[in-house]
């Protein structure tokens, strides 16, 4: 049976709606103070394209990217990497993840993406690289 943990003692007193298993759906997750999402769900859950797309969107509307189509180009690198995973296709996984790598480190070097979002979208990048090597 599934479980959750409060963030803290101050927000089960306060009853406060970031205390994960509040929410009244099951499609919540918990946000830790540097911004990790630990959600709660069905089978095995890790890092996938999929995931990096969202987190891109996301951080496009914080406004982590310098224009719109710095974003873009990146979840346009990414959409092959779902096709592929979906298909169990490692070797082509791990070929255009290192791709989306090298347009990362490039948005970076020219200043279109923050520094948290770069290490951020990196460190999912390279989650992802281990899944599928």
């Amino acid at each position: 049976m599934p479980f959750t943990v409060p963030a803290d003692m101050e927000a089960v007193e306060n009853n406060a709606s970031d205390v994960p298993g509040y929410a009244e759906t099951f499609d919540y997750a918990y946000t830790n103070e540097v911004g990790d999402d630990y959600a709660l769900g069905f089978g095995l859950s890790y890092v996938s394209a999929s995931l990096l797309i969202e987190e891109i969107n996301r951080l496009a509307e914080a406004g982590e990217f310098a224009n719109h189509g710095a974003a873009r180009s990146l979840q346009a690198q990414l959409n092959p990497v779902v096709k592929f995973e979906n298909q169990g296709n490692a070797k082509k996984v791990v070929q255009h993840v290192k791709k989306f790598n090298k347009k990362l480190h490039q948005h970076y070097d020219k200043d279109f993406i923050s520094k948290e979002g770069y290490e951020k979208l990196y460190a999912y990048a390279a989650e992802l690289l281990e899944i599928w090597k």
